[in-house]
């Protein structure tokens, strides 16, 4: 539903996240942004064992993901337009099982869509196929798709989508390995495009004034620019965000 994508963006403001506000997230180094496959998409690190629901604050570790994305989304080149996560869960046990910060991921699965592009899972063990069956209810089918657990040759298996100078050495590449807050945030920097930041003071403004009613047509001008940019690709993908991002428009369209 549209409604629910507006109410969903005015929440989280995902454009707007500043490192100030999640400084804490970012220097744990749960998941950041490390380089690109060899299809020039961002890879987004995850380190399981670095999560701590017991001590985690859910909102801002939501903050920090979706901040990430937005570097992510910034990186991505011409005709690229979905991630590659690698899920480590290298010292991983059952106190890092988060099923609350799972709910949240499947939610914005919904509203930031087919962004994925492949999930890797690294050592997924009993444990691991015991959080699964519970964790899984939340995606979609779509997405559990795109979820491809590795064996114990999994070295060789990310090499074949990722090139060693993109993976970090623990993950059998030659980046080096240390978490580097500072750098790791320089390195998921890059120039918005002059249409990117011109909707975005737009939205600032009518966030300003609280304007719910531009708000609302400038995100709706976001996925019209995604559906635009996806014209020509005849893809099984390309074809399912387009009657995704079509079912918004026409929502729209009908609620005028």
């Amino acid at each position: 539903m549209f409604e629910d994508l507006v109410k969903w963006h005015l929440e989280y403001r995902p454009e707007d996240i500043q490192e100030s506000e999640i400084q804490e997230e970012l220097k744990l180094g749960t998941f950041f942004l490390n380089g690109k496959d060899k299809q020039g998409r961002p890879i987004l690190v995850f380190f399981g064992a670095r999560l701590d629901p017991d001590t985690r604050d859910l909102a801002r570790t939501v903050r920090a993901l979706l901040y990430w994305m937005m570097k992510g989304i910034q990186m991505m080149g011409p005709g690229v337009e979905q991630f590659t996560i690698i899920y480590d869960r290298e010292g991983v046990t059952r106190k890092n099982f988060d099923l609350p910060l799972v709910k949240e991921w499947a939610q914005i699965q919904n509203y930031f869509p087919l962004r994925l592009g492949l999930a890797l899972v690294l050592q997924p063990n009993w444990l691991f196929q015991m959080s699964w069956k519970i964790g899984s209810v939340f995606l979609s089918e779509e997405s559990i798709r795109k979820i491809q657990l590795t064996t114990k040759h999994w070295k060789s298996e990310l090499q074949a989508v990722i090139s060693r100078d993109q993976l970090l050495i623990c993950h059998g590449g030659t980046m080096e390995t240390a978490y580097d807050y500072a750098l790791a945030v320089r390195l998921g920097m890059s120039p918005l495009s002059p249409s990117q930041r011109e909707r975005q003071g737009r939205l600032a403004e009518a966030r300003a004034e609280g304007d719910l009613e531009m708000q609302a047509q400038l995100i709706q001008e976001q996925y019209e620019a995604w559906e635009n940019d996806l014209k020509g690709d005849n893809s099984v993908a390309g074809n399912t965000l387009r009657k995704r991002l079509s079912s918004y428009s026409s929502k729209k369209a009908q609620d005028k």
